[in-house]
């Protein structure tokens, strides 16, 4: 019994450390995705429809408003897919309005999160716009729409942070509207947690035979 404590205790300790290294860094403070859509026909009618996100859990839908009479027609259409995870944050959305007549499609997919990074990590971020509007505020990464696309490794420090995304767009007759956007947080492991987590594992798996 004593010898079979002493074969667990490295893989438990080398377990243990690689668990602390990799600790989820992202506490979610508040969170607000909502995708909709509005098509409307003069003097036929309107339509429209709203999604939002009732948690923190994935959120992946569409809607989609169309407005028809005769060869005239108005279609809105709106997405989203966004993960919130422990340590990472992947999402992005569109918006398309198409008429053909007298109306209009109106379209729109909104992402606002605050969240808590609550240790200093190194992380890859990517943002990618199209007709689309952003701002991403905290103590040590402060962007917006104005400087575009872009895509970097840096260290985030701990606070508060918040990341904001409007793709309002609006379709008429014979000009279509569009618009698109994309984001990603992703922590970059250290070596040393890699490592360890290598290390744990070839314990484990010695355990198992």
């Amino acid at each position: 019994m004593v010898q079979a404590a002493r074969r667990l205790a490295p893989a438990f300790v080398i377990a243990a450390a690689a668990g602390t290294a990799l600790g989820a860094p992202i506490l979610y403070n508040s969170q607000s995705r909502t995708i909709m859509t509005e098509a409307e026909l003069f003097m036929v009618g309107m339509e429209d429809s709203w999604v939002n996100a009732p948690d923190n859990s994935p959120f992946v839908t569409f809607v989609t408003s169309q407005v028809v009479d005769g060869p005239a027609s108005a279609l809105a259409i709106s997405t989203q897919a966004s993960f919130l995870g422990n340590t990472s944050i992947v999402a992005s959305g569109s918006a398309t309005g198409i008429v053909s007549g007298d109306g209009n499609a109106v379209a729109n997919s909104m992402f606002d999160v605050v969240f808590e990074i609550t240790q200093a990590s190194l992380f890859s971020v990517s943002v990618s716009i199209a007709k689309a509007s952003y701002l991403i505020e905290g103590p040590s990464l402060n962007k917006s729409t104005a400087d575009g696309s872009f895509s970097e490794q840096l260290v985030l420090q701990p606070g508060i942070y918040r990341v904001a995304f409007d793709s309002p767009i609006q379709g008429v007759r014979n000009r279509p509207g569009a618009s698109s956007w994309a984001f990603s947080l992703i922590e970059i492991p250290s070596p040393g947690s890699t490592a360890l987590m290598g290390i744990a594992g070839y314990f484990a798996a010695r355990r198992r035979r």
